[in-house]
């Protein structure tokens, strides 16, 4: 027992001599630090570093001064220090100098006061690793966009009264990354004079650039204390397509209020909005100023004036759980343009959020409400927008769940407004609809009702357009539905009723003083020409990529009129049709009873159908023309079909076609026919029966001064010669194949004419000679 207790005591007397040798030796190296500090012993020390660490420097001193045994003033300065950590990092410092005050109180050392920061980095160069794919824990992807207080962020023990003389620069600073081109940079930093011994000043100037991807330059002055922090400067960003060059002014204390006016570039559009940022713990609400677009289409501007979007943020996670946007659009169309005026719309928006479940199973839900009316004398619109949607919040994002309605209603008040905004335009409205006046209205109403169902639409549009002679009321509905799911549509069906209500058409003037063109206009093509177009034609490169179904039937309530100068009156036109995409069109299209002239004599087309059938290639004929006179009644019969029309002719009383077509043609029973009339009226006679003068062949001949008529049986060819007056007649000759002639002969006096001749054949080029004849008979 004796010895252990002399054995503590010996163990306490070793403890209180190291304790009292540790006092000592700490004592020793606070009042002489130059003994233990110092550039020889930094060398020293050099030699125990990683072997990829790297220190030199021309020049290293540490100055020590003591005012008294508590307070240490300690300067260290340093001359091209460098230092390389191999692969990561490499800089150099040209010079360094760092002067600080400390104050030995209560058993601890404290900074008293940091009077001189200056620090100069020539170069510095940093070599980013590439990230090792690793697998990631689920989280929450939503932002938690609470804003602190600057106090809470920003340490409250640091006095600001300790802090002297600061100046920071760093040049030719290279980021290189393990892909693309390096980040250049630098940056200078100088503290400068405050009249409050509680704030900071200073100024910052830095610049970056990355090759290819962009460039930034900074300007700015911040001031700081403990409670907030204010930033005022310019900043000026280029990227590829566009540049942004804006005065920035940013304050931070219990919440962030910044202001900005951009001026930004892109292509030949330059805008320059004032921008205005509220941003807290609890909301984030940004407004815009007046964005004026010029010139977006045909010297019409648009302007988004006073847009906002505000947001009240949830208070445990920080997401946007309420947002709101409001936005006014003015449209103002070209100056020059008379009756057409600005046209103001608003937006106005709201979102509501809420997240269901944690973890893997955390589910964002937002509903949206969004609208958008105006009206004026250019357009009277409004759209509302409903939806609900559900998204996984983990990567990756997925869209869970669904639905949504939209009901648009627009109306053009003036019709007369929109044909002159796009007059001159390949949009341009055609004769003779440009002369229309009144209103269209058009209602969309679209539903989503989840993500399993297809999208389905239906439409009314309705047009009210009139002018003194023209009437065009259509009513027209459709409906819209996507085949399959619609994130994965298979395709689109369409399906529409057309209802013409009244419809009264003018057509263009036209004249049958010049025979219509023999050789078939280049936009109407035969149907044994077609089929060769068709096999000839390459099979086409690319194809709709999804499926489209469409149907259209089209129905008159009441026969739409056609009005000529050639008509006495209007043509009734009836319509029952129905076109699909996967058959052949099928219904009528029957012009019904209305006067007409045929053969210089009043007549009556009783009808004229085209009846289309699904199973045959060319539309069913059947028609009636009806002309009477105090001897006879004649009714010219159409059959067959559009390629093989059949015209049949029969009267009452019975009378065979060569006697008919003698009443028509000369207004004679045959036996009064000269010996040409009752040529002419055979070989017409022939070649109605072989098909070779047809529905409008004949119509043509009836409104002209016939003279004679000859026909070849052997190649179906027929020639028609006219009389324009005492001393002019007109010829044409045409096989309604390949060849054709036209021939205008003018008796000059005497025995003297000048007859011209155009002879075309669709193998070789036209033919046109002018001859000069003298005739005489014997």
């Amino acid at each position: 027992m004796a010895l252990l207790m002399k054995s503590l005591k010996i163990f306490a007397v070793l403890v209180l001599l190291i304790f009292v040798l540790l006092i000592a030796g700490l004592a020793y190296v606070w009042m002489k630090p130059e003994l233990v500090i110092n550039e020889k012993n930094a060398r020293w020390a050099l030699q125990y570093a990683p072997d990829n660490l790297k220190i030199s420097w021309d020049q290293l001193s540490f100055k020590f001064e003591s005012p008294d045994w508590t307070h240490k003033r300690i300067q260290v300065s340093a001359k091209n220090l460098c230092v390389s950590y191999a692969p990561r990092l490499h800089t150099c410092a040209p010079a360094i100098s760092v002067d600080v005050a400390m104050a030995f109180t209560n058993w601890r050392p404290k900074l008293e006061q940091l009077r001189e920061v200056t620090m100069e980095v020539s170069e510095l160069t940093l070599n980013l690793p590439a990230k090792e794919a690793a697998p990631e824990e689920p989280k929450s992807l939503l932002p938690d966009l609470k804003l602190p207080a600057f106090s809470e962020v920003m340490p409250q023990g640091l006095d600001f009264n300790l802090i002297g003389a600061l100046h920071l620069s760093a040049k030719n600073v290279r980021i290189n990354f393990p892909e693309g081109a390096p980040l250049l940079a630098q940056a200078e930093l100088v503290r400068l004079p405050s009249d409050q011994t509680s704030e900071l000043n200073f100024n910052l100037a830095a610049q970056a650039e990355q090759e290819g991807t962009f460039a930034a330059k900074v300007q700015s002055n911040i001031l700081l204390d403990s409670q907030k922090i204010s930033v005022n400067g310019k900043a000026h960003v280029s990227l590829p397509s566009m540049s942004l060059e804006t005065p920035l002014s940013v304050n931070w204390g219990r919440d962030l209020r910044a202001q900005a006016k951009p001026l930004i570039r892109y292509g030949k559009i330059k805008l320059n909005p004032a921008v205005d940022l509220h941003w807290s713990n609890k909301e984030l609400n940004v407004t815009l100023g007046d964005i004026q677009l010029k010139n977006i289409w045909r010297k019409t501007s648009l302007r988004l004036q006073s847009c906002a979007v505000k947001a009240t943020l949830d208070s445990e996670k920080g997401y946007p759980a309420k947002a709101g946007l409001q936005c006014g659009l003015r449209v103002t169309p070209d100056k020059n343009r008379a009756g057409i005026k600005n046209v103001d719309t608003v937006l106005t928006a709201t979102l509501t959020a809420h997240t269901q479940g944690k973890g893997a199973s955390e589910r964002l839900r937002i509903n949206g409400q969004a609208e958008l009316s105006g009206a004026n004398t250019f357009l009277q619109a409004q759209v509302q927008l409903t939806g609900e949607v559900e998204i996984k919040l983990q990567k990756p994002l997925q869209l869970t769940a669904a639905k949504a309605a939209t009901e648009i209603h627009l109306r053009i008040p003036d019709f007369v407004v929109w044909k002159d905004l796009f007059e001159s335009t390949p949009f341009a409205v055609p004769a003779p609809l440009h002369v229309l006046t009144g209103d269209i209205e058009l209602d969309v109403h679209a539903q989503l009702t989840d993500l399993d169902s297809p999208l389905q639409a239906d439409a009314t549009a309705q047009s009210r357009l009139s002018s003194k002679n023209q009437k065009l009321f259509v009513k027209a509905t459709a409906d819209l539905e996507t085949l399959g799911k619609i994130l994965k549509p298979r395709g689109l069906k369409v399906h529409a009723d057309v209802v013409l209500q009244d419809v009264h058409l003018q057509a263009p003037p036209l004249r049958l003083a010049v025979p219509p063109q023999v050789l078939p206009d280049k936009r109407f093509v035969m149907r044994k020409d077609l089929d060769i177009i068709e096999e000839e034609k390459p099979a086409p490169t690319s194809r709709i990529p999804f499926e489209l179904l469409w149907s259209v039937n089209i129905k008159t309530e009441k026969p739409v009129l056609i009005s000529s100068n050639l008509l006495q009156s209007p043509v009734p036109v009836a319509l029952d049709m129905q076109v699909q995409s996967d058959r052949k069109p099928q219904g009528k299209v029957m012009v019904q009873s209305f006067p007409f002239e045929f053969f210089r004599k009043k007549a009556t087309v009783n009808n004229v159908d085209l009846i289309f059938h699904p199973d045959t290639v060319a539309p069913e004929l059947s028609g009636k023309i009806s002309y009477s006179n105090p001897e006879v009644n004649i009714r010219i019969l159409l059959l067959g079909n559009t390629q093989r029309p059949i015209v049949n002719l029969e009267s009452d009383p019975q009378l065979n076609q060569q006697q008919i077509l003698s009443v028509l043609l000369f207004d004679k029973s045959l036996d009064e026919l000269n010996e040409d009339e009752v040529n002419s009226t055979s070989n017409m006679s022939r070649a109605v029966s072989d098909g070779a003068l047809g529905l409008f062949s004949l119509m043509f001949l009836s409104s002209t001064p016939i003279q004679s008529i000859s026909y070849d049986p052997n190649s179906q060819s027929y020639t028609a010669r006219m009389r324009l007056d005492d001393n002019t007649t007109f010829s044409m000759q045409s096989n309604m194949t390949e060849q054709r002639q036209f021939t205008l002969r003018r008796r000059l006096g005497g025995n003297w004419s000048v007859r011209t001749e155009l002879s075309q054949e669709d193998s070789r080029a036209d033919v046109v000679q002018t001859l000069l004849e003298w005739m005489r008979r014997f």
